[in-house]
């Protein structure tokens, strides 16, 4: 699959999993166009937001990893994802880009 359909299935698929989880999906791409690792993680709660952003803006990647379970959905290579550092460490680091997002808007207002 060319790298412009791979996008445009995993975003389709971003799209239909956003309406079946009732919360935005954001696809996450990994590997190469030849051997791609995809990854769908549910927009974080804002009960999840509220409980983790204190210790998540002072102590990081450890509040983050504690929302994988709530945020990465069991969903093309989910397992995969799971077992391999390289990848985990993305997603977790997804997570903490996400959180630290969520925190600049509370800032600003």
């Amino acid at each position: 699959m060319k790298k412009d359909e791979l996008f445009q299935h995993v975003e389709k698929r971003a799209a239909e999993l956003t309406e079946q989880h009732g919360r935005k999906v954001i696809p996450l791409v990994f590997g190469t166009e030849e051997e791609p690792v995809i990854g769908y993680l549910k927009e974080i709660s804002r009960v999840a937001k509220i409980r983790i952003l204190d210790s998540a803006l002072t102590g990081g990647m450890t509040a983050c990893e504690s929302l994988v379970d709530d945020c990465l959905i069991q969903e093309a290579d989910y397992k995969k994802i799971l077992e391999e550092d390289v990848y985990y460490l993305g997603v977790v680091n997804e997570i903490n880009l996400m959180i630290k997002t969520a925190g600049n808007q509370f800032k600003k207002k």
